[in-house]
């Protein structure tokens, strides 16, 4: 039987790592690319924390004010000196979102991701292809890269110059983690 996704998931893990990063009294900008009904920042914000929350979220039926659509569409709209958390908690690894923010070297931000190797345990190619991996070598033999989904990701961050992360996790397959950039 195959187990549904559902927003949240590990839920109290989530806002533990977040507010480990944060601290009451000092107002906070939060850039949230992949928001559900933002039920994480609203849980925070319900504890006493001044937050303001910018959210995004592909589906057209959540909750409360959101920007409904591709998150990657609006990458170049962003103005990220407004924020102070950039959230990526999506399913799959945000590469496509992670690139971007290295390569407009973006600074002094925090920043939390989930990385869920999903779909037959597929590691995105464009991650694989930046550490070295051909896509040839990869459609040959798929099962040899997709081995250790985490340890690519910490790889492909310490590239990037990040090298120290706070991480759960939850399974060989499920990582929640925080960096500063």
């Amino acid at each position: 039987m195959n187990k549904v996704q559902t927003d949240n998931s590990y839920f109290n893990n989530k806002i533990e790592l977040r507010k480990r990063f944060i601290e009451k009294g000092k107002k906070i900008n939060i850039l949230d690319f992949y928001s559900g009904n933002g039920t994480i920042w609203k849980t925070i914000k319900n504890d006493g924390y001044d937050i303001q929350t910018t959210r995004f979220d592909l589906k057209d039926d959540r909750n409360g004010i959101y920007l409904q659509g591709k998150n990657s569409k609006y990458l170049n709209m962003i103005d990220f000196d407004k924020y102070d958390i950039i959230d990526l908690d999506a399913y799959g690894a945000p590469i496509e979102i992670l690139d971007q923010i290295f390569k407009r070297k973006i600074k002094n931000k925090i920043v939390f991701c989930t990385y869920i190797q999903v779909f037959n345990g597929v590691i995105p190619i464009r991650m694989l292809e930046f550490l070295g991996i051909k896509k040839e070598w990869y459609k040959k033999n798929k099962a040899i890269f997709n081995r250790n989904p985490f340890e690519k990701i910490k790889k492909y961050l310490y590239f990037h110059g990040i090298k120290t992360i706070i991480y759960i996790e939850i399974n060989q397959r499920k990582h929640y983690f925080a960096f500063k950039i």
